[in-house]
């Protein structure tokens, strides 16, 4: 296994904080280090003074590429949080905050695709909820993924419920036990390039339900704090942000008023 040195691992950590935002430290190098040799193993790379020359004299735009990509956690099940969706539930698909107007969604962070797919199962549960989904992400390796809507049997049972992958999958690849998303479903998505910390298109929402979990807890405290005010800017009135179950916008935001959920999840809701 090719042992990297510290000036590798500090000159990729600063590169991937510019370019994505998230931070490596020395007490997480380890995490990085592995990435990168399973990356260098993969591209035959098989000492560090030929990466060095790659990333640092070259700068092999390829390679940075890949870099940034592996840099990113892609951790993803359907229906992760489940206090969430039962937020989701109550307040969004029963309350009808819109009316009978197409609600427009945004998944900030698709990962490869389980919650925008997990969110429009949810959607199609609601009698008469019209909605659109767009969903982005960093990522155009697991954006890929997402258009496909393909999924190992291991991913199907992690949290998604007999009934649901019923209705909602096909079998794909029997003899690998692949299942895929019906197309009534994948269809309600899009899936586009985003990187949250660059400046977004002006034709980016607006939206009326922001999801953007498991994405803050990897950025600076003034990086929250414009993610979080660029998504309130691009959120119409009712407009709702929910994060992941671990994360919170106090001290990042005072445009929001919390709404807390009898199970335990959390939505924000744009003041007026």
């Amino acid at each position: 296994m090719l042992q990297l040195n510290a000036q590798i691992l500090k000159y990729v950590a600063q590169k991937i904080d510019e370019v994505v935002g998230i931070q490596y430290t020395e007490d997480n190098y380890y995490q990085l280090e592995s990435r990168l040799q399973d990356l260098c193993k993969s591209l035959k790379i098989e000492s560090t003074d030929t990466l060095w020359k790659l990333i640092y004299h070259d700068q092999d735009a390829k390679i940075m590429d890949q870099i940034y990509d592996l840099s990113t956690n892609n951790e993803t099940s359907f229906f992760r949080d489940p206090t969430m969706y039962a937020a989701f539930k109550d307040i969004i698909l029963e309350g009808r905050p819109f009316g009978n107007r197409t609600a427009q969604l945004w998944c900030a962070a698709s990962s490869t695709g389980q919650e925008p797919y997990s969110v429009a199962m949810m959607c199609e549960t609601a009698p008469g909820f019209s909605y659109e989904i767009h969903a982005t992400d960093f990522s155009n390796r697991v954006l890929e993924r997402c258009r496909h809507g393909v999924y190992s049997n291991l991913e199907v049972q992690r949290g998604l419920r007999g009934e649901f992958k019923r209705d909602f999958f096909e079998a794909h690849d029997l003899d690998s036990n692949q299942w895929k998303i019906k197309d009534s479903i994948r269809n309600k998505v899009s899936f586009e390039f985003l990187n949250l910390i660059d400046r977004w298109p002006p034709d980016h929402g607006p939206f009326d339900v922001v999801f953007c979990r498991n994405v803050l807890i990897y950025q600076t405290v003034e990086m929250k704090k414009k993610i979080i005010e660029q998504i309130c800017d691009i959120l119409n009135d009712p407009g709702y942000l929910i994060l992941g179950g671990t994360e919170s916008i106090v001290g990042l935001s005072n445009r929001f008023d919390s709404l807390s959920h009898h199970g335990g999840g959390v939505i924000y809701q744009k003041k007026g």
